[in-house]
């Protein structure tokens, strides 16, 4: 079963290696790149996991984060937050995420970090 993988990041570069990333290791990946076009898309999706920024045009990926913890439609899905803050205990405490990757990131690092956050979530 192909999961699918939502990536919220408005850095265009990022967002394409990601999805290339994300594609090429069998996922089926949506992306975007603002915090309104990530709650249109979260309804039409349902991903089995996201992957989001911390700094967003019209958002803060922390509060995007929370609100997913707090849906109960939603509370289960991994998140995974990314960001070129070193803050990394705090940013989780803050959010609520499953998980954080530093930027920049290592390609296998984030890979594992991916499939970590999936085998977890089929575990739930």
């Amino acid at each position: 079963m192909i999961k699918h993988i939502l990536v919220v990041e408005d850095d265009e570069n990022i967002r394409e290696v990601l999805e290339y990333i994300l594609n090429d290791s069998g996922y089926e990946v949506k992306s975007t790149s603002t915090a309104r076009e990530f709650f249109h898309k979260i309804e039409a999706s349902n991903p089995d996991l996201i992957i989001l920024d911390i700094n967003l045009p019209d958002g803060d990926g922390r509060e995007l984060c929370k609100a997913i913890k707090s849906n109960v439609r939603t509370k289960n899905i991994p998140v995974i937050m990314m960001s070129a803050s070193l803050n990394i205990s705090e940013i989780l405490k803050e959010s609520g995420a499953n998980d954080f990757i530093p930027k920049p990131f290592n390609i296998d690092s984030f890979l594992n970090h991916v499939d970590i956050q999936l085998k977890g979530a089929h575990a739930q």
